[in-house]
């Protein structure tokens, strides 16, 4: 099951990248949600939580009106990531990883596109 998707957006995220895998249980170096909202408060402040809530909202969304999503809209745990941004070393891409509850799909959310995940875009 390999699928992308782009989705456009109101600011702060115009596009998001959105994909859809098989079942992926292995998460290491990523950060549980909570966890991540604790730390960007600490690092931005609320502006910065409010910003990720609004990242979150558009992956989600995203994933729901993908066309050929399997998105149902129950997960087990969400983990945020960050990508390296090569115009700034201050504000890294946002990421997201979430599996469904029912069938274990994983779909990816990101700021920018992920080439090497081109085959699972959807």
């Amino acid at each position: 099951m390999a699928r992308v998707g782009i989705v456009k957006h109101r600011e702060p995220f115009k596009q998001v990248f959105i994909y859809q895998r098989d079942p992926m249980d292995i998460y290491w170096g990523m950060t549980p949600l909570p966890h991540a909202i604790d730390i960007i408060r600490r690092e931005l402040g609320d502006k910065g939580v409010n910003d990720l809530i609004k990242f979150v909202m558009a992956c989600s969304h995203a994933a729901a009106v993908a066309e050929g999503s399997y998105w149902n809209g129950a997960v087990t745990e969400v983990y945020f990531f960050a990508i390296p941004n090569a115009k700034t070393s201050y504000e890294p891409y946002w990421g997201l990883i979430w599996k469904q509850k029912n069938n274990g799909t994983t779909f990816i959310c990101s700021e920018v596109e992920l080439p090497w995940l081109a085959e699972d875009m959807i």
